[in-house]
């Protein structure tokens, strides 16, 4: 058996009442937000090891219209993707962007809101897949000034091929027959790839906006395209899963709830659906190698659809928010044909339940490993 939850979280209840964690709501002095958000590129301040990295780009389309790029990089397993040029909104009463995205690489549409804080020097950026018209939130970050746009993920080259540069440095140009393998090298102002007899050179303007020079022809603009994930999905596994918080009957005793693990292979990823029977519809997402004991959560938190209300008072929706379970600072392992994920249900904002393990037992397994 592993060692696991040294502490739990400060606002740990011993009963499903919630209270507040922070009581001191001082009213604010009113601010005023800029005319507009200005052309720039930005990147969280901060990554963890094995998290995600994020860089973004509001810059212009080849028609001039504003648009923005977020490229996102799992630094778990080197994958990048993409939201390209999404739709810009921005409400200069509250000082938020948002863009919308059609396509994304969630298999689902999408949003990404970026908000003034009240210093108006520093910004929190939220993204979101739309599930059923819903908001399912993949990440949050503080972003900070950023100097250069990522390059990795999706270019579509001027003459119709995806040129793909990936985080170990390697091309890939084309598909099937076509399929043409090569690396490029960053310079000072973008990349150089070379693939076959055949070079293409990426720089970035002032304006965040990326041309081309293949094989020394004229520059012409080019697009960084949403990556477009594989459809490997397949059922893994079935098994149950017991939240601590929300499979209990509230006499000790356990409700599991039987339910299928699914696997990607090109992403190295698992998912569960149903997690919370009959109340979450986003699905558990982590990183994982089957049979190995690493596992790293899919988001920073999740959406259980279960809105508290206490003392007849409407206080919000709960998230599910992955915290560490062992003195490595593990936040979910794989052992013995179970995972353990240490997870901390709170209201953002207001306060938390508080921490402790939830589980999925594998019962079945559905397909050869």
């Amino acid at each position: 058996m592993m060692k696991y939850i040294k502490s739990l979280a400060v606002c740990l209840l011993a009963t499903f009442a919630l209270v507040a964690c922070n009581d001191n709501f001082e009213e604010g002095t009113p601010v005023t937000y800029p005319e507009k958000i200005d052309l720039g590129i930005w990147q969280n301040e901060y990554t963890a090891t094995g998290g995600m990295s994020y860089t973004v780009n509001l810059t212009l389309n080849e028609q001039g219209d504003t648009v923005l790029d977020v490229t996102t990089l799992n630094t778990a397993n080197n994958r990048a993707n993409v939201l390209s040029h999404g739709k810009v909104k921005y409400n200069k009463q509250t000082g938020v962007l948002t863009a919308e995205y059609e396509e994304s690489p969630y298999e689902s549409p999408a949003r990404v809101t970026i908000a003034f804080k009240n210093d108006l020097k520093s910004m929190t950026v939220n993204l979101y897949a739309i599930v059923d018209g819903k908001l399912s939130d993949k990440g949050f970050f503080t972003a900070v000034a950023g100097g250069a746009i990522s390059y990795l993920g999706d270019w579509m080259l001027p003459d119709g091929r995806i040129m793909s540069l990936n985080a170990d440095k390697s091309v890939v140009v084309g598909e099937g027959d076509d399929l043409v393998k090569g690396s490029f090298e960053q310079t000072d102002n973008g990349v150089t790839a070379t693939f076959g007899s055949e070079k293409a050179v990426l720089s970035t303007n002032a304006k965040g906006q990326t041309y081309v020079q293949l094989n020394n022809a004229e520059p012409a603009y080019v697009t960084h395209i949403t990556t477009q994930p594989k459809n490997d999905w397949y059922e893994y596994a079935i098994g149950n899963y017991i939240s601590w918080l929300f499979a209990s009957d509230g006499k000790g005793n356990e409700k599991p709830y039987e339910c299928v693990l699914e696997y990607s292979p090109s992403r190295e990823m698992a998912r569960i659906s149903g997690w919370l029977e009959q109340l979450t519809p986003q699905d558990l997402t982590f990183y994982w190698v089957i049979g190995e004991p690493s596992v790293t959560m899919g988001e920073k938190q999740f959406a259980t659809s279960y809105t508290h209300v206490q003392d007849g008072q409407t206080l919000g929706e709960v998230f599910a928010m992955p915290v560490a379970i062992d003195e490595e600072g593990n936040t979910a392992v794989f052992e013995d044909n179970i995972f353990y994920f240490g997870m901390q249900y709170a209201i953002p904002g207001v306060g938390a339940f508080g921490a402790n393990i939830d589980r999925y037992e594998i019962t079945d397994i559905l397909a050869a490993e």
